[in-house]
């Protein structure tokens, strides 16, 4: 997880250099050209861990202890939080579980069977997310602890309520990846 700094500086350089984000973001962020903060001890990751009652997954931890929070992630969501202000999705959000869990929800398996397909979600793992972000536009990021990969990796959902799902990722890494090649093509569809 060495590589995380590299990932986390391409994403402020790209974003810094869109002036509708830019205008947006602290002077001094801009001066050292990084959207992060300074990262987590292993005394705070724990204490958010012991506060939670569960390890949180590798890359996640990884995340916090490169940059303890990091603002405009991507284009919608506009701030991490940092180990001391994550919460479970069910204290901060229980109205928003509530309108999702309507009707006959999908099994276990069936949530495994296509990871990619954002419709078809398992409704019930809402209560059981770990947020991991401010509401940006009208979306989250949530960490499953319910789907956990060989590595440790939680499943990583982008939430919103505009979108007709949970766009899902095997890990926190594969969702951060998944933020810069949004930023780079929405650089690159403003492009004449």
């Amino acid at each position: 997880m060495a590589d995380f700094k590299n990932l986390l500086t391409e994403i402020s350089r790209e974003q810094l250099a869109d002036p509708d984000v830019a205008a947006d973001v602290r002077d001094f962020k801009i001066a050292v050209g990084w959207l992060g903060e300074r990262g987590a001890t292993e005394v705070e990751i724990t204490l958010a861990e012991e506060r939670l009652g569960t390890r949180l997954p590798p890359s996640y931890r990884a995340f916090l202890a490169e940059s303890n929070g990091f603002d405009d992630i991507g284009p919608f969501i506009y701030r991490l939080y940092n180990a001391a202000e994550i919460d479970w999705f069910r204290v901060r959000n229980q109205d928003w579980i509530d309108a999702y869990q309507r009707g006959v929800d999908i099994s276990p398996e069936e949530h495994l069977a296509n990871p990619e397909d954002c419709v078809r979600f398992r409704t019930a793992y809402l209560s059981s997310c770990l947020q991991i972000s401010v509401e940006g536009d009208s979306a989250v990021v949530l960490l499953n602890p319910e789907v956990i990969n060989d590595d440790g990796e939680w499943e990583t959902w982008f939430f919103a309520n505009w979108n007709p799902g949970a766009d899902r990722y095997p890990s926190f890494r594969a969702y951060v990846e998944s933020e810069l090649k949004k930023i780079k093509y929405l650089r690159d569809s403003k492009r004449p």
